[in-house]
């Protein structure tokens, strides 16, 4: 999916990108979740790893043993030249150094990187940016499969005709809703 015209997706300085993923097989070759053209991008590696580069080519790699077929939960963030990944609410990796204002290219595409194709084979799910680094906190609430929605009303009937009819239906909690950072 590309977002031609992003503006609103500018991160001067911090950031957080957190998504559900499920991949429908072992990663053998790179597959992309979310990036903007030499800004940054999130990714799965070879055997299951996430990795995440920001536009100075700071590389971090983590989160190994990703379960194809089941929904784990990345994010990402940048923060006083500090970006970390967590993987499913733990800390998995982390660079400390200089880290380049993260973004004011327009350009978003989610699913596949610029010029590499690596399209992403699996789901993506609730991919969410925010204009600062979440805390650790944070996170965790989000890692949480009731994170930012409740658990699931399942509905079920019968159509006139007999035929069951089961719908699923969530919706967003309050709960969730973070100040901004200080």
């Amino acid at each position: 999916i590309d977002v031609p015209d992003a503006s609103a997706f500018s991160f001067p300085g911090s950031m957080t990108v957190e998504v559900w993923i499920k991949l429908d097989s072992d990663v053998t070759s790179p597959q992309a979740i979310v990036g903007q053209s030499g800004v940054f991008y999130l990714r799965v590696e070879n055997n299951n790893t996430i990795y995440f580069r920001t536009s100075n080519s700071s590389q971090i790699l983590g989160g190994a043993g990703l379960v194809p077929g089941q929904y784990h939960h990345i994010a990402a963030t940048v923060l006083d030249n500090v970006a970390r990944v967590y993987v499913d609410g733990r800390e998995h990796g982390v660079f400390a150094g200089t880290v380049n204002g993260v973004g004011t290219q327009p350009e978003l595409r989610i699913g596949q990187e610029y010029g590499a194709g690596n399209n992403f084979r699996g789901d993506i799910d609730e991919l969410t940016f925010y204009k600062r680094a979440l805390t650790f906190e944070e996170i965790q609430v989000l890692a949480n499969p009731e994170g930012k929605c409740g658990p699931p009303e399942i509905m079920s009937g019968s159509l006139p005709n007999g035929e069951l009819l089961v719908a699923y239906s969530a919706q967003i909690l309050a709960s969730v809703d973070f100040p901004p950072a200080v």
